[in-house]
């Protein structure tokens, strides 16, 4: 009880009001900290309602605070994950145990975030379990640059596999050329006919050797500051005039400037084998048409190459970065593995969809170089 008067009294008064104020002012910080803080934390009941979201939820969300309070977590779900995960931290939680691990949700606006962190029990005084309070950090970026540097790694020791192969393969070859041209010349047509199917193969494999020299092209990329609408507006005028030859329509949706860093050469070359298997695919197609397109994502820019073709099936989608696997008679299967080791020496991601009978749609993405 407070006591005005008095010498002790003012002394007791004090001290309990010196306590009740650093208190208050701990608490004050700890809401500060929880607010400023970057990593996305909810508090949770213990009947599964979100009871309180910091500034960091919002921005890395995009739902606001008045939009979740009072509703599941699972407003935030990707579908990603199979019941285990969710069964696995519910258990722990319910049995009073910290959990931690990693999931992928979905904002709000439909795109996946990659959250790493933990979900934990909250007690009061009594040791209950009051509610629950997950911590979780968006390690989305870093993510998708570990994936850039596993994509690059791989096609790069791909690439000198397939070097020291074509070092090994390029002299027989050559070899064999020059022993039927000898043979040709002194058989009669019977064994010319043969000789003949066999050049053909030889030729067959000769080309794919090419292929595999137009894989290593690249190996140093000359990374730069590029326009990329006026770049595609180029690209589009170099390549129109032969596609309406083919009965093929090319479209372009690239009027706001945007730079990208990259290589312009090897985008060119990207480009190329792209809007190739794009050709193949139109073919019979009524209407055939092919729209490239410039997209800004935030600091990545997208460019977006789509044909209303033949599309693929899963399985063909399950295999598409498959060295050479192909379904073309004269493919060689190192179109888009080639795509994608340019892509990733330069910083970016592909991303391929498609859905058969209705077409392919590949999506380039670069690092912008407004930062």
């Amino acid at each position: 009880m407070w006591t005005v008067n008095g010498p002790s009294g003012a002394a007791s008064g004090g001290k309990e009001a010196s306590a009740w104020d650093k208190a208050g002012e701990e608490k004050a910080r700890l809401a500060a900290a929880v607010e400023s803080t970057d990593e996305v934390i909810m508090i949770i009941s213990r009947q599964g309602e979100i009871e309180y979201v910091n500034p960091a939820f919002e921005r890395t969300t995009g739902y606001s605070r008045q939009e979740v309070m009072g509703r599941s977590p699972v407003v935030l779900g990707s579908k990603r994950h199979d019941r285990t995960l969710y069964t696995g931290f519910l258990d722990s939680v319910t049995a009073g145990k910290a959990w931690a691990g990693s999931m992928i949700n979905r904002k709000k606006n439909g795109e996946l975030v990659h959250f790493e962190g933990t979900i934990s029990p909250v007690r009061d005084a009594e040791g209950r379990v009051s509610c629950y309070v997950s911590v979780f950090q968006d390690v989305t970026e870093r993510m998708r640059l570990e994936s850039i540097a596993e994509a690059a790694s791989t096609t790069n020791s791909l690439g000198y596999a397939l070097s020291g192969l074509r070092h090994e393969l390029v002299n027989p070859l050559n070899s064999i050329k020059l022993s039927l041209g000898v043979i040709e010349e002194k058989l009669g047509p019977p064994a010319k006919m043969h000789l003949e199917r066999i050049r053909e193969e030889v030729s067959r494999m000769q080309y794919l050797l090419d292929s595999l020299k137009s894989f290593n092209q690249y190996e140093s990329l000359d990374i730069r500051e590029l326009e990329l609408s006026g770049f595609l507006a180029d690209f589009v005028s170099l390549v129109k005039y032969d596609f309406a030859g083919k009965g093929i329509n090319i479209a372009l949706d690239a009027s706001s400037p945007a730079s990208a860093m990259c290589d312009p050469r090897a985008l060119k070359q990207v480009l190329l084998n792209l809007i190739a298997n794009s050709v193949d695919a139109l073919s019979g197609t009524r209407g055939a048409e092919i729209l490239l397109g410039l997209f800004r994502l935030g600091r990545t820019l997208m460019v977006r190459v789509a044909d209303n073709g033949a599309g693929m099936g899963k399985e063909q989608m399950k295999n598409l970065f498959r060295p050479f696997n192909t379904t073309k008679k004269q493919g060689t299967g190192l179109g888009l593995v080639i795509v994608k080791k340019m892509i990733t020496g330069m910083g970016g991601e592909v991303k391929v969809a498609s859905t058969m009978g209705r077409g392919t749609t590949v999506d380039i993405l670069l690092p912008s170089a407004q930062v």
